[in-house]
């Protein structure tokens, strides 16, 4: 916002404000949440995600993008899901975790 006030002229300044609230506002709308789950099968199972609102899991396929202290980043597919240290119990995070390091579910 400040680099369309410092760089654009001042006639611009309330329909480019108004066009990156609105982007903005698109943006956190289509983030949504969801429940990851893996569902073991007898040839090893694998990672589902159920998007909330939703009764129906969908089969992913999950990377790890970023494994810190505080923050997992995990890649399904094409989108990116980061969770934070209230995504889940410190139980559940701590089985993630294990699992994404390669000691398995």
């Amino acid at each position: 916002m400040s680099l369309l006030v410092v760089y654009a002229p001042p006639w611009l300044w309330f329909p480019g404000g108004f066009a990156l609230a609105a982007m903005l506002i698109r943006w956190h709308r289509t983030e949504r949440g969801g429940e990851l789950r893996w569902q073991p099968a007898a040839s090893g199972g694998g990672w589902h995600w159920q998007p909330q609102g939703s009764r129906e899991s969908q089969p992913v396929a999950l990377h790890c993008h970023y494994l810190g202290p505080w923050l997992i980043g995990l890649r399904m597919g094409r989108e990116m899901r980061w969770l934070w240290p209230d995504s889940s119990d410190r139980d559940a995070l701590r089985r993630l975790r294990r699992w994404l390091v390669g000691e398995g579910p």
